[in-house]
């Protein structure tokens, strides 16, 4: 069964597939794709965190990564790129039994150039843009809606401002 849940934002875009369900015990699979105006992003830094621990750090040659996660952990993926906004992802592989099988995660990272925000507050990158975990009734991991639609809501706020303060600034 193929289910995709697929969240446009102006210049931010997760998208999630579950698909390809893994061994039980194995942990969840994440597969991802970093973009910038368009295209595969080349050489951005993708990190990721177990609680405060950075684990594992790779280089995105053509865009893609791909992690596999343990279970009953709380992760942090951090893409980044120099020139480029930062973005996260908080991930809670806490499950009841790691007795199931679980589909990959798929998640779409679009990066901006930091002279977009230039001059602006914003705290708001400070916070994960999606936060994922397992749903039961679904039999797989995906990201809490409300919380990403209102930081997709705050995202794009900053940007309209920003983009706002740039037209005015060039008046």
């Amino acid at each position: 069964m193929k289910n995709t849940l697929i969240i446009l934002f102006t210049s931010f875009s997760l998208t999630v597939f579950a698909m390809n369900p893994v061994k039980a015990h194995e942990g969840v699979p994440v597969d991802g794709i970093v973009t910038e105006e368009g295209k595969k992003c080349k050489d951005a830094t993708v990190q990721l965190f177990r609680g405060n621990e950075e684990v594992q750090q790779v280089i995105s040659k053509n865009g893609k990564f791909n992690f596999l996660l343990d279970f009953n952990y709380y992760y942090t993926i951090v893409v980044s790129k120099k020139g480029m906004v930062s973005k996260m992802i908080s991930v809670d592989t806490r499950v009841e039994s790691t007795r199931i099988r679980v589909p990959v995660y798929e998640c779409g990272i679009y990066l901006i150039s930091e002279s977009l925000l230039l001059g602006m507050s914003n705290s708001i990158l400070d916070f994960p843009m999606a936060i994922v975990a397992y749903n039961r009734s679904q039999r797989e991991f995906a990201h809490n809606e409300d919380y990403t639609l209102h930081m997709r809501e705050a995202y794009q706020a900053l940007l309209e401002k920003s983009f706002a303060n740039n037209e005015a600034n060039n008046r």
